[in-house]
């Protein structure tokens, strides 16, 4: 007997939480009012008609256009290949050189990045965040060699 009871209260809190449950969380987490747009008829009282915004699309440029515009580490392992553009160290050219984008030998190696500007571009941008810093420009050169360690032989990050 005792089992049929709690048997009948699972199944009953279980309809209950399922049937209720968007009640409660409109009650308790109301969807955000939708934003208001300004509409205007065409029959304006200055008797102009309205324009319309028309997003333009940048023109992309090409691959190697881009890859030649800035100083840039050359990376090759034998499983990766790009490089790494030294204005504010961001990793925007690499190819998978083992996995192809069809089954074909001859066809081309995955890109995992392109630059910005180009038709697909996809990179990764590394930086400091918090309350109070200050990050360089997008485009600024956030990469001195040897000027802060004297005679280092390799590139360390200035700021």
């Amino acid at each position: 007997m005792e089992d049929r009871r709690n048997l009948i209260m699972a199944v009953l809190l279980t309809g209950l939480i399922l049937l209720g449950w968007p009640y409660i969380s409109n009650y308790f987490f109301p969807a955000p009012p939708p934003a208001k747009t300004a509409t205007v008829e065409a029959g304006a009282a200055n008797g102009v008609a309205p324009t319309v915004a028309v997003d333009r699309v940048a023109k992309s440029v090409p691959l190697n256009t881009a890859l030649a515009g800035t100083a840039r580490v050359l990376v090759e392992t034998p499983k990766l290949k790009g490089s790494i553009n030294l204005e504010g160290a961001r990793i925007d050219d690499l190819l998978l050189t083992t996995h192809r984008e069809a089954l074909p030998k001859n066809s081309p190696a995955i890109r995992l990045f392109s630059p910005s500007g180009t038709a697909k571009s996809h990179f990764v941008r590394f930086g400091w965040t918090g309350t109070g810093a200050t990050l360089p420009a997008s485009g600024a050169a956030g990469w001195e060699t040897g000027a802060a360690c004297g005679a280092c032989p390799t590139a360390i990050p200035s700021g």
